[in-house]
């Protein structure tokens, strides 16, 4: 079993949802589904080689939806640094708009209160 299986089958087991692993500059944000919504995001990931090791990278709307559930300062200003990094803002923000449906009340919230401060 490869070490990364490894680490997902502890947290699995523990019932862990999220894990930073790692030290200095590089950590890894280790994310485990446990709504439907988490796990969408985990298999709509695009595959990365990360040295010998093949891992799931969340696309752009996966990682918003993420930083939303988070709900956090540095959460909200990341979301705004990945909305204007995109290539089609508003694709990505539309993207969002749909999916954030299916996230709890509090991350609901705080899109709106996001999106309405991007718009004019």
């Amino acid at each position: 079993m490869s070490l990364l299986a490894e680490v997902l089958r502890v947290l699995e087991r523990e019932r862990v949802p999220h894990a930073l692993i790692g030290d200095g500059s590089e950590i890894v944000d280790v994310v485990v589904g446990r709504h439907a919504w988490e796990r969408e995001i985990v298999e709509a990931a695009e595959r990365l080689s990360v040295g010998e090791v093949t891992v799931p990278v969340a696309r752009p709307v996966g990682l918003v939806l993420l930083k939303l559930h988070a709900g956090g300062p540095k959460d909200a200003w990341d979301i705004h640094a990945l909305l204007d990094a995109a290539e089609r803002p508003s694709e990505l923000e539309a993207e969002v708009e749909r999916l954030v449906l299916n996230l709890p009340a509090n991350a609901r919230k705080l899109w709106s209160r996001l999106r309405d401060g991007r718009r004019p």
